[in-house]
């Protein structure tokens, strides 16, 4: 009997070459269209059907734009085995247009096999899906082709049969049509034209296809090299296996594991085994599968527990220095401490051409102008500046294949060391003149450290770049601290997906560097290794990435002497790039407080990357939205990410509880806040689309499910109390500036009044009730949606 392996592959934008298999082939269109040409006969399938596309038919597909389909092999062996008989095939397709009481159920079969078959922690539950599906298909589908035949025609069968045996056994070997000649009696030429018509393709095509099977398996889950799969499965030279191995996978067999690792097991960047990394559970299905919801009891106490400090608000990213000088940024930085209390706004780019500063040489009189515009607009605001010091680049990142230099910086300033010596020390000196030494020293610094694309190969070591950043951030230091004794200056910007090797790498050159730094800081955006596939881009979806990458940092540091140093993510979101719709979705403020709840107590600042979406504007988005990181719209409109912060600015000072769902804080006396949320994680369906063809109908069918979460909180009381509760929602219907624009038609030009009314609708809404306590208890029941989140505020009446 056939071992089985459900082995799933996507396609998505391409056309296949004319191919078979010696196995029954299962088509299924997860998204759009394709056309599927079987033996001569074309069908044209649309969203949700399918083909069994049997043994040894030839066939071709192509997928329509923006489509996506899946496929998967029935075992022919096991069929075989069970029916008795070799000569079978599987009549099921529904573009045919015959109606099918099991339609229904196929497709939602379907849906979940390809929603969590690379889920490797449900493995016995995928193949559970996959056993039902072949339930039905030979219960209902499967007809025998050897009724009332001839004896021609059983000897025909006999000889199939006998023919699939044998390649079946001897693929490994270098077997040739000769040698099947030979042992059948007939000569070479008779058969090759007997093989041709029965099997749809010639002898050395139809093997090579068995090996290519049995290869891609090896590929898949297991660690040996191309080169011993290559040998293995029958192929005695690896050029031949490459080159028909990217003909029908579209790349190298290296690369396909790559790519299929990054995408099944996140990527993750430290050194344990795949096997022991959190895979999320993927679902595809826009069908109400799950109708009932979750349900979690929490218990929450009244009384203190710790204290919660607000690491969430304590830097936001606004952008380029140049960028401060306008006054539409100017007015949404006003905005972001008035309203959400952020304590630094972190800025990078001195050193661009629209700066002015003219550092090119020892000895001249800088112009400072605008800078000094920039802070005196921060500091007669009361705002922290937190200035990225390096030669940091603007990059507007539409997508991971297409990332713009807008504002470079210029970088010949950190190739003289003399250069870099007289400039910091006129920098800090006119800093000390214009603002006072207590002022400055109140500031923040960055030295930024580019990340290097070698350091994603364990084998590489990039010492000499570590130690070529450690000796730079020492000689700004040490200048700047000869004028500034107490200036908070810290480095670097360094990726948070390095891996572990490489994170002590740098940690220790900064050790052995002649000036220490003040704080530590880390960029955390969800990214592997580009892929180098068009048909998927580099995220991770783990929904733990942030919090276990800085458990890792962590464990690091302590066993350095910088142990003690303020540990920052300066940068920080769900996706690096600025058109992915996404961004302006009710998931990204889920995002948001389920990462907020998950970093309590292991990071000492986190920084939002952006404040408004002003940043990324570029010359042909006119739209309302465009997919863009920002807090605000560029017209200052909250999106969801603002209300999570709105949220978690009202927690109280004392943390009583947290879980998955909920963070529970208290004032110490007569008031609790509670913050939850349904956060839902991205699925693979998210994966294998580019992120700015990501489609806003489709955001429901890229979740891990859709399912409510019910939540029973019970807070422990004094009996017979009033206490009114106050219950803030933000939801598809209430606080979405993307809902709210889709439900008027997405228009493209908006007039002033329009953009006052979303202005005015895009706030939570409020629920108040009273209640009173009894048995030593108060208790709450709210239901949530899917990514909505909700702050519930309690307070003791008189």
């Amino acid at each position: 009997m056939d071992t089985i392996l459900l082995d799933l592959e996507f396609y998505s934008q391409i056309g296949g070459e004319t191919h078979i298999h010696a196995d029954p082939e299962m088509l299924y269109v997860i998204k759009g269209s394709a056309v599927v040409k079987v033996t001569g006969r074309i069908w044209h399938l649309k969203t949700h059907d399918y083909i069994v596309i049997n043994a040894n038919q030839q066939h071709t597909f192509d997928v329509g734009q923006d489509g996506l389909i899946g496929t998967f092999h029935l075992p022919h062996g096991m069929i075989s085995s069970f029916v008795g008989h070799d000569n079978f095939s599987i009549a099921i397709n529904s573009a045919s247009g015959q109606a099918d009481q099991k339609n229904e159920e196929i497709r939602n079969l379907l849906d979940e096999i390809f929603s969590s078959g690379t889920d490797r922690k449900n493995l016995f539950a995928n193949y559970s899906l996959y056993y039902r599906l072949l339930e039905i298909l030979t219960g209902a589908y499967l007809k025998v082709n050897d009724k009332e035949h001839s004896e021609g025609d059983l000897s025909t069968n006999n000889r199939l049969l006998e023919i699939k045996e044998y390649i079946n056994q001897y693929y490994r070997q270098n077997i040739s049509l000769n040698d099947l000649a030979a042992r059948l009696f007939l000569s070479p030429s008779y058969l090759s034209k007997y093989f041709k018509k029965h099997f749809g393709a010639n002898f050395s095509q139809f093997v090579n296809e068995i090996r290519l099977n049995h290869a891609l398996s090896d590929i898949k889950f297991t660690d040996k090299p191309v080169t011993k799969i290559a040998l293995e499965v029958g192929f005695t030279n690896l050029r031949t296996f490459n080159k028909l191995f990217v003909s029908k996978h579209g790349q190298t067999p290296t690369v396909y594991r790559r790519n299929f690792r990054q995408n099944v097991n996140a990527a993750t960047i430290d050194d344990r085994p795949l096997s022991q990394f959190p895979s999320p559970t993927f679902a595809l299905s826009t069908h109400n599968d799950h109708p009932d919801s979750m349900s979690r009891f929490v218990q929450i106490p009244a009384q203190r527990h710790s204290r919660l400090t607000p690491f969430w608000r304590e830097i936001i990213n606004i952008g380029i220095a140049e960028e401060l000088l306008l006054s539409d940024m100017q007015n949404h930085i006003l905005k972001l401490k008035e309203k959400l209390h952020f304590r630094y706004v972190r800025f990078w780019g001195l050193f661009t051409r629209n700066m002015y500063l003219n550092y090119h040489e020892v000895g001249k009189i800088y112009n400072f102008n605008r800078l000094d515009r920039i802070l005196d607009f921060l500091v007669a605001n009361q705002i922290k500046p937190m200035i990225e010091i390096a030669n940091k680049n603007k990059v507007l990142s539409r997508s991971s294949h297409d990332k713009r230099k807008v504002a470079p910086s210029e970088t010949n300033l950190f190739y003289s060391n003399d250069l870099i010596e007289y400039f910091f020390h006129e920098l800090a000196v006119h800093l000390i003149d214009r603002y006072g030494q207590v002022e400055v020293e109140s500031w923040m610094f960055e030295f930024w450290m580019e990340e290097n694309e070698k350091s994603f190969d364990k084998r590489i070591v990039f010492d000499e770049d570590i130690a070529h950043h450690a000796q730079l951030f020492s000689l700004v230091a040490g200048t700047l601290r000869k004028v500034i004794p107490n200036i908070s200056l810290g480095t670097g910007g360094f990726s948070i997906r390095y891996d572990r090797h490489c994170t002590s790498n740098i940690i220790h050159a900064l050790e052995m560097a002649e000036q220490k730094p003040d704080f530590l800081t880390f960029y955390a955006f969800p990214l592997a290794k580009p892929a180098e596939t068009p048909i998927q881009h580099n995220q991770i979806i783990s929904p733990d990435y942030l919090k276990e990458k800085l458990l890792l940092i962590n464990k690091v540091v302590e066993k350095t002497s910088l142990k003690n140093l303020p540990i920052l993510v300066s940068e920080w979101n769900l996706t690096a790039y600025n058109r992915n719709i996404v961004n302006d979705s009710v998931l990204k403020g889920s995002y948001i407080i389920k990462n907020v709840i998950d970093c309590i107590g292991i990071t000492d600042g986190i920084g939002y990357w952006l404040g408004s979406d002003i940043y990324s504007d570029f010359i042909e988005d006119s739209r309302l939205i465009i997919g863009s990181s920002g807090l605000l719209t560029k017209d200052g409109i909250s999106k969801p990410a603002w209300h999570a912060f709105a949220f978690l600015n009202a927690l109280g000072p004392h943390l009583l509880s947290k879980s998955d769902h909920h963070l529970a804080t208290g004032d110490g006396e007569n008031s609790w806040t509670i913050l939850c949320h349904n956060h839902k994680t991205l699925n693979h369906y998210y994966l294998v689309l580019p992120e700015e063809k990501v489609h806003f109908h489709e955001l429901p069918r890229m979740l891990i499910d859709n399912k409510p979460l019910h939540l029973n909180l019970v807070l422990n009381v004094p009996d017979n109390e009033i206490f009114r509760v106050r219950i803030l929602s933000v939801n598809r219907q209430s606080g979405s500036i993307q809902d709210e624009w889709n439900r008027m038609n997405q228009p493209q030009k908006l007039d002033r009044d329009d953009i006052a009314y979303l202005t005015d609708i895009c706030v939570p809404d409020i629920k108040i009730i009273e209640m009173r306590s009894a048995e030593g208890r108060l208790q709450i029941d709210t239901q949530l949606e899917a990514n909505e989140f909700q702050l519930i505020q309690i307070a003791r009446t008189a």
